[in-house]
């Protein structure tokens, strides 16, 4: 089901066209941030790590997302960074930019969940994990769930803004209208959409569309992927006769 978009654009130079619309009813605005660099992710002792993150803002140039209606779930699909499709994938770390944080005890506090993807890239089934969390900004915020959660080779993290309405949080995605062509060479599958809401959810979600093409949610995945160790009748035999 879609939703209608609606731009509002800064006066500057490298906006001065009419921007298409799109199917959310959102506002976005352009933002140069020369300095956020990605998170530092601490080292995980099992396995190997790796992460994940579908952006790029090699321009500095950002959009910033506001307008969402109570309950929105917006969020990314990842495909795990792991070696093989046998590794156990574990989420160690999840980060959000957020540039407008909410304040609490207003009912605007949201929920960070983990899902597994269904084949259209949406959230599946129950979360696997959930957090509550009022987002701050403009800063990253961290996300580790309590600790590490196992997921699929594919799954979606998302956040859903809290019951009520009026909420003034905002996020950020690259810009594909100024940095395309500049930090890659063409359109990328998309990662990053909006599944409508907790209680009408969508699929597949709308995208952040900026007029050229679709944009990245600022969001950092570290993950853990610890190999699968096969056991052979040999080595159980060898085992069991220790012990006879």
């Amino acid at each position: 089901m879609s939703l209608r978009l609606r731009c509002l654009v800064a006066a500057v130079s490298i906006v001065a066209i009419g921007l298409p619309v799109t199917a959310m009813a959102l506002e976005k605005e352009p933002l140069r941030i020369p300095d956020i660099d990605r998170p530092e992710l601490p080292e995980w002792n099992r396995g190997y790590t790796c992460s994940v993150a579908y952006y790029n803002i090699c321009t500095g140039w950002t959009w910033v997302w506001s307008g969402f209606p109570a309950d929105t779930r917006l969020g990314v699909h990842v495909t795990a960074c792991c070696t093989t499709a046998t590794d156990t994938v574990r989420v160690t770390d999840f980060f959000t930019y957020f540039l407008t944080g909410v304040p609490t005890g207003y009912g605007f506090t949201g929920s960070f969940d983990a899902w597994a993807a269904d084949s259209n890239g949406c959230p599946s089934g129950d979360p696997i994990a959930t957090q509550a969390l009022p987002p701050v900004g403009p800063d990253w915020n961290l996300i580790d769930f309590g600790g590490p959660v196992e997921v699929p080779v594919d799954f979606v993290l998302t956040y859903t803004l809290g019951p009520t309405g009026g909420s003034p949080v905002s996020v950020l995605t690259d810009s594909p209208f100024t940095d395309l062509g500049v930090c890659y060479p063409g359109p990328r599958v998309t990662r990053s959409a909006v599944y409508g809401t907790s209680g009408s959810p969508t699929c597949p979600g709308s995208t952040f569309f900026d007029g050229v093409a679709d944009a990245e949610l600022l969001m950092f995945i570290g993950l853990d992927c610890e190999p699968l160790v096969s056991v052979d009748r040999t080595s159980w035999g060898g085992l069991k006769s220790l012990y006879r």
